[in-house]
C-alpha cells in the first residue's frame, strides 16, 4: 500500500476515534449537582411553623424542621411522644411539643418504615437513647434517600432550650454525605451552611444548607481557608477559629474595642446547632461591652424564649443600637448588624406550639459564659451564621469562612475533594428528575434495603455515576470504531481497489449542560411587623403566602 493511502486511512482513523475520545473527557470532567436544601420556616402536622431544614420522612411524605448536627453523624427524629421536659412535662401540649421537636414523626403511618439494628445508625456521643428506624428521606425535589436508617428519640437530650429540634449530624463520618458521595451524587464530602434570617428579624429571608458545594452568590469578599481541629472535648464540629479583636460599632460612628488589649485572643467554636450569636466570657469582654453601653449585669436577665439563655433587657433599659465587628486571626473581619445581634423576644407557646413575637421585650444574642461556665470554650452560633457564610470539606479536613451576602439570588457550584470550584454539571442531574439512592440501612439486622440505586459504588473520587457511565459507553464506542476501521483497511486492501475519498463527518460541539431549574425556588419572605409600645404585645407567626 502506498504511504500516501496508509496517511490518508490514519487520518481517517483518527477522526472516527477523536469524537468518541472527546466525549469521554467532556463526560468524565463534568461534576453532579450539589444537593440544595432549604433552611427556613417549616409548616408542621399541628398547623404551626418551625425553622429548619426542610426535609420529608417516610410515605406519604411528613415534612419536619431539621438542625445541622455539625458534630453528629446520623439523623435524629421524635416521635409522637416528643419527650417534652423542658419547664415540666405537665406544660407541654401535643401541639407544644410537635413545634419544639419540628415535627413528630409516626413510624406507623409510614409505609416505607421498616425496624433495623443499632448497628445501622452511627454511635453518636450526647445523643439520647435511641429507637433505630429504616425509612425513606427527601431531601428536595430531585433527591430521595430510600433505606436511610435513623434513630427516634427515647428520652429527652437534656439539654434544655440550647438543642431542642431534630438534628442532622454533619460529622466527618456523616451518613448522608457517605451516602451521596459513594453513590456519585456530589463530588465531595463537602456541605455549606447559611442561616438566613429567621424569627424576630424585621425581614426574613431563607438559608440553606448545600450538599456538594456552595452557593456563590451568597458570599463576599475574599475566602478564608483553615484546618478542622480535631479532638477538642467542647468543640465537636471541629469549627475552631481565634477571635482577635471585637469591635462595637455605634451609630455616631464610634468603634470601641472590647478587648482588653492586643495581645488577646479567644479560642472559639462555631456551632450552627447553638440559638445564639456567641457564647463570650462575662469577664472581661461582656463587662467591658456592658460598660459601654451603661449597662450592668444586674440589670439583665435570660431568655427562656427560642433563643434560649441569651441576655435580655429590662423594660426599663435601653437595646443596644449598633454593631458588633468580630476580626479572627486569619484577617477575616465579620459585621453582625443590629438586627442579628438585638431581637424582639421571640416565645414558643407551650400549649398551641405558635410562635409568638413580644415586640416591646428585647434579647441580646449573646450568651454570658459565668459562674460555673466562665472557663467554657466561647462559641459562636446559627445567628453568626446570618452574618458569615460557612463551607465544610471533609474530604480535605478544611473549612472555609466567607462574609455572607444576603441575597435571594443564587449561583451554586460543586467542590471536588480537593476543594475547587466546579461548574460543568452532568447532564443526568437536570434531566432525570427525581432519583431515588439506597441510605444502606441495614433492614432488620439482615442488610438489605429496598433502594434502586446502591450506595456501595466504588466510583472514583470526584467522578459522578454518569460520568463514570460516559467512560464505559465512550471506551465501548472507541473499541467499535477501532475494530471497523481495521476490518474496513484490511477489507481495501485485500481489494486493491483504488482509494474513494470518505464522506465528511460533523460533530456538534454546541451542547452545554446547565444545573435544574428547581432548586431553591425563591419564596417571597414575610414581613416581620414589631409592634412598639408600653405594654407587651404578642402576634402571631405565620408562614410566608
Amino acid at each position: 500500500m502506498e504511504p500516501s493511502t496508509l496517511t490518508a486511512h490514519g487520518s481517517l482513523a483518527v477522526l472516527l476515534i477523536l469524537p468518541a475520545y472527546l466525549a469521554i473527557l467532556t463526560q468524565a470532567a463534568c461534576a453532579p449537582y450539589p444537593v440544595p436544601i432549604r433552611l427556613g420556616n417549616v409548616s408542621l402536622s399541628n398547623g404551626q411553623v418551625a425553622r429548619g431544614l426542610e426535609l420529608a420522612v417516610g410515605e406519604p411524605e411528613q415534612n419536619f424542621a431539621f438542625i445541622p448536627q455539625s458534630g453528629q453523624n446520623g439523623t435524629l427524629l421524635y416521635g409522637t411522644n416528643g419527650v417534652c421536659t423542658l419547664r415540666g412535662s405537665d406544660k407541654w401540649s401535643k401541639n407544644g411539643c410537635t413545634s419544639f421537636r419540628g415535627g413528630s414523626y409516626d413510624s406507623l403511618a409510614s409505609k416505607t418504615s421498616k425496624t433495623t439494628s443499632h448497628g445501622a445508625t452511627p454511635e453518636d456521643d450526647g445523643w439520647p437513647v435511641i429507637n433505630p428506624v429504616v425509612d425513606t428521606m427527601k431531601l428536595n425535589s430531585n433527591l430521595t434517600l430510600d433505606n436511610l436508617a435513623m434513630g427516634i428519640a427515647l428520652s429527652d437530650w437534656d439539654t434544655q432550650g440550647y438543642y431542642a429540634m431534630m438534628g442532622l449530624g454533619l460529622g466527618s463520618n456523616s451518613t448522608i454525605l457517605r451516602v451521596l458521595k459513594e453513590s456519585g451524587k456530589i463530588a465531595s464530602r463537602t456541605w455549606s451552611l447559611f442561616w438566613g434570617r429567621g424569627f424576630g428579624m424585621s425581614s426574613q429571608l431563607d438559608g440553606h444548607l448545600i450538599y456538594g458545594g456552595y452557593d456563590r452568590a451568597k458570599v463576599s469578599g475574599k475566602r478564608y481557608t483553615q484546618p478542622l481541629t480535631p479532638n477538642i472535648a467542647q468543640c465537636k464540629s471541629q469549627l475552631v477559629v481565634t477571635v482577635t479583636d471585637l469591635i462595637m460599632n455605634f451609630d455616631n460612628g464610634t468603634d470601641v474595642s472590647i478587648f482588653p488589649s492586643k495581645s488577646s485572643a479567644i479560642s472559639t467554636c462555631i456551632n450552627p446547632t447553638l440559638p445564639v450569636m456567641m457564647r463570650m466570657p462575662l469577664d472581661p469582654y461582656f463587662y467591658n461591652f456592658l460598660d459601654y453601653t451603661d449597662n450592668t449585669i444586674e440589670n439583665m436577665t435570660r431568655s427562656l424564649g427560642y433563643h434560649y439563655w441569651n441576655m435580655k433587657y429590662l423594660l426599663n433599659q435601653k437595646p443596644y443600637d449598633g454593631a458588633l465587628t468580630i476580626t479572627l486571626s486569619s484577617g477575616l473581619k465579620i459585621r453582625v448588624d443590629r438586627d442579628n445581634l438585638v431581637l424582639p423576644h421571640v416565645l414558643l407557646d407551650e400549649q398551641t406550639g405558635e410562635m409568638l413575637v413580644n415586640a416591646t421585650e428585647k434579647d441580646l444574642l449573646i450568651d454570658s459564659m459565668q459562674d460555673v461556665n466562665k472557663n467554657d470554650m466561647a462559641q459562636l452560633g446559627w445567628q453568626f451564621l446570618s452574618a458569615a457564610y460557612l463551607q465544610v470539606n471533609h474530604d480535605t479536613s478544611e473549612f472555609s469562612l466567607w462574609q455572607a451576602n444576603p441575597t435571594w439570588s443564587q449561583d451554586i457550584v460543586a467542590l471536588d475533594s480537593g476543594n475547587n470550584d466546579l461548574t460543568d454539571f452532568c447532564s443526568s442531574q437536570s434531566i432525570e428528575g427525581n432519583k431515588t439512592v439506597n441510605g444502606g440501612g441495614d433492614v432488620g439486622g439482615s442488610g438489605e434495603g429496598s433502594g434502586n440505586d446502591s450506595s456501595a459504588s466504588t466510583s472514583s473520587p470526584g467522578l459522578s455515576r454518569g460520568a463514570i457511565s460516559g467512560i464505559a459507553v465512550g471506551g465501548a464506542a472507541v473499541v467499535a470504531l477501532i475494530i471497523g476501521a481495521v476490518v474496513w483497511f484490511l477489507k481495501r486492501k485485500k481489494s486493491r481497489a483504488p482509494s474513494i475519498p470518505s464522506p465528511g463527518m460533523g460533530q456538534n460541539t454546541s451542547w452545554l449542560p446547565g444545573p435544574p431549574g428547581q432548586d431553591l425556588p425563591p419564596k417571597t419572605p414575610p414581613t416581620c411587623e414589631l409592634d412598639n409600645g408600653d405594654t407587651p404585645t404578642f402576634r402571631r407567626y405565620e408562614m410566608a403566602g
